[in-house]
């Protein structure tokens, strides 16, 4: 049986690249709506992550169900 977890790591450069923008922005309110943004990009990534996980698990034991 193929393992289909998503497994969370994210892409370092995706990240630097985002944090070197986030230090550009001059002002205060831009950059605490820009971490916010940000932020809940990284838990919906997350939580889309653990969705797949939780469904494939689920499948998975369906198809071993219907084989016995």
């Amino acid at each position: 049986m193929q393992n289909t977890e998503q497994d969370n790591r994210v892409c370092m450069y995706y990240i630097t690249d985002k944090l070197q923008r986030l230090s550009e922005v001059k002002s205060d309110k831009e950059l605490r709506k820009e971490v916010e943004e940000f932020r809940e990009e990284m838990i919906y990534n997350l939580g889309i992550n653990s969705l797949h996980n939780h469904n494939s698990q689920n499948d998975s034991r369906i198809i071993l169900a219907t084989r016995i």
